[in-house]
């Protein structure tokens, strides 16, 4: 096996892991809870959305097929998402995360070129398929660890209220 292949086993199997835990901090939050910034429904929805977005690219990208991409601000494209999945339950959401990353893994082994241009939405920037892997895992990590500090704050203050 190449470096380049062993590189890319090691960048699925870090995003797998990511996307594993996820699923199961997802899987069983409150929805409400908030890291001030996103409600964990509202970041699942956007993160089920975005990995959806992933593998239709991918998708288009192994079988040379086109596909036209999702235009709007990040923002306004993170609404749609969670407009979208407002009926899911978080477990049914989390569940639809590990079945798409299932597809992007299936997806990008397919591909033998990983520096070819892996866009996300309309008028984004370049990014390789190598440098938006670790990206895409970065912005999974990033979510579950806000929140799971906003768990952490939230109890600690109930645990304060209860004692006091």
């Amino acid at each position: 096996m190449t470096d380049r292949v062993l590189c890319r086993e090691k960048m699925l199997a870090s995003l797998d892991r990511a996307v594993m835990e996820a699923v199961g901090f997802f899987a069983d939050v409150d929805e409400n809870l908030s890291d001030g910034n996103q409600t964990a429904r509202q970041a699942l929805s956007h993160l089920v959305f975005w990995h959806r977005e992933y593998v239709n690219v991918i998708r288009a990208l192994a079988e040379c097929q086109p596909y036209t991409l999702k235009s709007g601000t990040f923002a306004e494209l993170n609404e749609q998402a969670y407009e979208e999945f407002q009926t899911y339950s978080m477990w049914e959401l989390a569940d639809r995360l590990a079945c798409l990353q299932e597809e992007l893994v299936e997806y990008l082994q397919r591909l033998t070129y990983w520096r070819m241009d892996f866009p996300v939405k309309q008028g984004g920037r370049f990014w390789s398929v190598e440098d938006r892997i670790p990206a895409i895992e970065g912005h999974i990590r990033n979510h579950v660890l806000r929140l799971r500090k906003a768990a952490r704050k939230a109890q600690a203050e109930a645990d304060y209220r209860k004692a006091s």
